[in-house]
């Protein structure tokens, strides 16, 4: 019975992980090829299962479905799941995916279960050639049918998604589409949709009422939204921005718009050094930052809130950190989890963190050393420099830094921190020098460790170390 018990856990274990890898992927790389913006969680987490194929869909759902076209994603936490006797955070989630060739959205009807819609319906819930999938906590879940030109709203109450209803038709006027793509969902009940050969965002209620348009773009394909009742999102001052970002001219142009429309900010993939780019599909994440696919460069570009380049993540291959054609994205702001879809399987990612390009500069005339680079994400910082024996010798800086470039400045001086910020070895170790003292002329080297905020925070470290000369 043990024996029994211990292989039930380990299958559910894989089961949980092989549902959610199986409707999405994820990936990253950075304009200095980023190494760990994007890591896979740990054996503990998933007991080694970061990779769908398509031999481990066909273990769970047989012949029912298969990877044809997988296109959009979304994720989200059901309110319907939430259990009021569970006290702690709770990181099972719902993952959307859109198998667009045979007109299917695969979900997770538990943590157990793979659900598919679109295998036995008719009329007007059945879908053709779908691309596009948004969702919310309330079980609200809206579809661009391309091949209908409309958009399909569902529910799924906790564990069966089910039509509800459908607007839209052919053509130019307000309410009508031509080949809908990305959509995307506010906290105020507004849904947006990229109208790509009307050259338009549309923004509808709920319902499925027009509201209003946004013009001056040439084939959108990716929407997403920020707004300020958004509850795992970071706020930057007394209050937080709204926009969306589009993604339009021929997959190749980024834009932030306010959400009545204002255009803000615009960058092109030629900016970033390519000559070319497909991005289709693009999700915010929890610092309001951008994640983007491109289909044709094989990575995943991220972009701050100000859409300037932070890093490009991964390249063509199947082997791990590496993506065959990216196409859909979604993540869950609250533990930063990242799904993303590929041609023929999906990946299963947490947010790291990357120190691209570190220096540590050291100007003898002025007695200070510089400490630089760039980070891929906010991060915890803890900077120390040791001896040619690799022992410590100063602690040089205990600090916090924004996704985008980095610096510390260091006086070249001994410097004491709190004890809880060193262990006891190393404070006895420090102690050998005098606080406040110039550390002597030498060889030596700075040691730089980085922790993202959250997701992988206990899980992964990326530490460097760079010789420098006093």
């Amino acid at each position: 019975m043990k024996f029994n018990s211990v292989i039930n856990r380990i299958w559910k274990k894989f089961t949980i992980t092989a549902l959610l890898l199986l409707i999405a992927v994820v990936a990253f790389t950075t304009g200095n090829e980023s190494r760990t913006a994007l890591v896979y969680p740990p054996f503990k987490h998933t007991w080694g299962v970061v990779r769908a194929t398509p031999a481990k869909l066909f273990m769970l759902v047989g012949n029912r479905a298969k990877f044809a076209e997988p296109m959009g994603l979304a994720c989200v936490r059901l309110e319907s799941w939430v259990d009021p006797k569970v006290t702690g955070a709770d990181d099972e989630v719902v993952v959307y995916g859109i198998n667009s060739n045979q007109n299917m959205v695969i979900y997770n009807k538990s943590m157990f279960e793979l659900g598919i819609y679109g295998e036995h319906e008719t009329g007007s819930a059945q879908l053709n050639h779908p691309w596009g999938v948004a969702a919310n906590g309330l079980g609200q879940v809206y579809v661009t049918d391309t091949g209908n030109n409309r958009v399909v709203k569902m529910f799924n109450p906790k564990s069966e998604l089910r039509y509800v209803s459908s607007w839209g038709t052919q053509g130019s006027d307000f309410g009508q589409f031509n080949q809908p793509r990305g959509i995307a969902l506010d906290n105020y009940g507004k849904v947006y949709v990229a109208d790509f050969l009307n050259n338009r965002i549309q923004i509808f209620d709920s319902g499925g009422k027009y509201l209003r348009s946004i013009f001056g773009l040439f084939g959108p394909a990716a929407v997403a939204a920020m707004d300020a009742n958004e509850r795992w999102s970071y706020s930057y001052g007394p209050s937080r921005e709204e926009f969306l970002i589009v993604v339009d001219s021929l997959d190749s142009r980024v834009s932030k718009y306010s959400l009545d429309g204002k255009l803000l900010k615009r960058v092109l993939a030629s900016d970033w050094g390519v000559s070319s780019a497909q991005m289709q599909f693009v999700a915010i994440d929890y610092f309001s930052q951008s994640l983007l696919t491109d289909r044709k460069n094989n990575c995943i570009w991220k972009l701050d809130r100000d859409l300037n380049l932070l890093c490009k993540f991964g390249q063509k291959g199947t082997a791990d950190y590496q993506f065959d054609d990216p196409r859909g994205i979604t993540l869950y702001r609250r533990f930063g989890q990242i799904f993303i879809a590929e041609h023929e399987g999906a990946q299963y990612y947490w947010v790291g963190v990357d120190l691209m390009n570190p220096q540590a500069n050291w100007d003898e005339k002025t007695r200070m050393m510089s400490i630089t680079g760039n980070l891929s994400e906010t991060a915890f910082i803890d900077i120390d420099l040791l001896d040619a024996s690799d022992k410590l010798v100063t602690r040089i800086g205990m600090t916090r830094g924004f996704a985008g470039p980095f610096k510390l400045v260091w006086d070249g001086t001994v410097r004491n921190f709190p004890k809880n910020g060193l262990t006891d070895a190393e404070q006895n170790q420090a102690s050998r020098y005098q606080v406040g003292n110039p550390v002597p002329p030498g060889e030596y080297k700075v040691k730089i460790s980085s922790k993202a905020t959250y997701s992988s925070i206990k899980d992964f470290e990326q530490v460097q170390t760079l010789p420098v000369t006093l």
